[in-house]
């Protein structure tokens, strides 16, 4: 649609589409909280009424600290007013992901489990169809579902029509769609939440103890970023185990290089968790380099310049091929502790493309030492400098 997309053609067309595809058959209205599903959901609701409509949220157990009920909250109120249907399922997920450790795995079983619900209440609320809040920038980017999305329930007894009517728009789009709904804020203005939701955002195996602490640090960065509002941002956990890289005597000079300091004043690691990053347009899983300057002579943090730190990782990538990603230290005093949390803010216009949020030493540091009290696992907190590409947004 590029440009010369048209709102008002766009919403009046698919109310449409929706009245003349529904009939008088049940439907199944998926929904997540998030902008797109919101804006799904409204346009759902103009088409039909809200007959024949059955709302539900699954509890995957991998949201943020008291989104289910914030969710529902949220949405059983105007304008929406669903009668919302919340499937708990977060055993089952823990269950069936907790054993992966590569991310495709971990997305792969996600879905067939999500899908498998959805496809299951469907069944059992005599759906033929199912409405998803899918957009274009979530095909293309790290929401990416499987290919291979359910089109029947797992018992197989009855076929569900999936519908998306906002595939064929970009987030910037699906915001404009918003508007002229006449969205309030709390339905339009949200930081992006992949479906996976934390799960994604504790790199490795998943866990009771990751997910605790990732999500105390969720709920520190987002408090934190929420009046700065850049595209998103999101803050991973990462395990505090070193590759123990041969390389790493000169991967740390080429960093002193480039900050003009003695390779003496240079703290690099190499976690063994695999980053995602962008290789020829494909994505790929490889090295992060972490890294800790000091001022010469003292313990004190160096702060470099941003234009320095945001350039590095793009020349650093190009020439170390294994390598995907650079995060700097923020963390004045580190610990003993099992993770490392890495925080990530980006703007985008486009989600193809995003450059570094340049924060305030500060800022970073106030994020820093609040996320250290609060997560009592967590040995240091590091900083995402590297834009897209080369890396992708999300770590997984």
């Amino acid at each position: 649609m590029g440009e010369k997309f048209d709102v008002e053609e766009f919403i009046r067309s698919k109310t449409v589409e929706i009245r003349n595809v529904l009939g008088e058959e049940r439907a199944l209205l998926a929904c997540s909280g998030g902008l797109c599903s919101n804006v799904m959901a409204t346009i759902v609701q103009r088409a039909t009424g809200g007959s024949n409509i059955v709302p539900v949220f699954i509890d995957t157990g991998f949201m943020r600290k008291d989104e289910v009920g914030a969710v529902t909250d949220t949405l059983s109120r105007a304008p929406l007013k669903l009668d919302l249907k919340v499937i708990e399922a977060r055993k089952r997920f823990m269950k069936n992901v907790e054993k992966a450790e590569a991310p495709e795995e971990k997305r792969k079983l996600f879905y067939e489990t999500f899908y498998t619900l959805l496809g299951d209440f469907a069944e059992e609320k005599e759906a033929k169809l199912m409405f998803l809040g899918t957009s274009a920038t979530a095909k293309s980017t790290n929401e990416k579902p499987p290919e291979t999305q359910p089109s029947r329930t797992s018992k197989g007894r009855r076929s569900t029509k999936v519908i998306e009517p906002l595939v064929a728009l970009n987030r910037q789009q699906v915001s404009k769609v918003a508007e002229l709904l006449g969205l309030p804020p709390r339905l339009s203005e949200l930081n992006p939440f992949p479906t996976p939701g934390l799960m994604i955002r504790m790199l490795g195996k998943v866990s009771d103890e990751k997910l605790r602490e990732v999500r105390d640090a969720t709920e520190i960065v987002e408090e934190e970023f929420q009046y700065i509002k850049p595209s998103q941002y999101f803050v991973v956990i990462l395990e505090n185990k070193n590759d123990d890289d041969a390389k790493i005597d000169k991967l740390r000079e080429r960093m002193a290089d480039y900050l003009d300091v003695g390779s003496n004043q240079v703290d690099l690691m190499i976690p063994k968790n695999r980053v995602a990053g962008l290789r020829d347009g494909k994505r790929v899983y490889m090295k992060a380099s972490a890294a800790r300057a000091t001022l010469l002579g003292s313990k004190e943090m160096l702060e470099p310049d941003y234009e320095d730190l945001v350039s590095f990782p793009v020349e650093f990538v190009e020439r170390q091929k294994e390598f995907t990603r650079c995060i700097y230290s923020v963390t004045k005093k580190p610990k003993n502790g099992k993770y490392v949390a890495v925080i990530r803010a980006v703007n985008t216009e486009d989600f193809a493309k995003a450059d570094v949020v340049k924060l305030d030493w500060s800022k970073l540091y106030t994020i820093s030492e609040r996320i250290m009290s609060k997560c009592s696992k967590v040995s240091s907190v590091y900083y995402d400098v590297t834009p897209k590409p080369p890396a992708a947004i999300e770590f997984e």
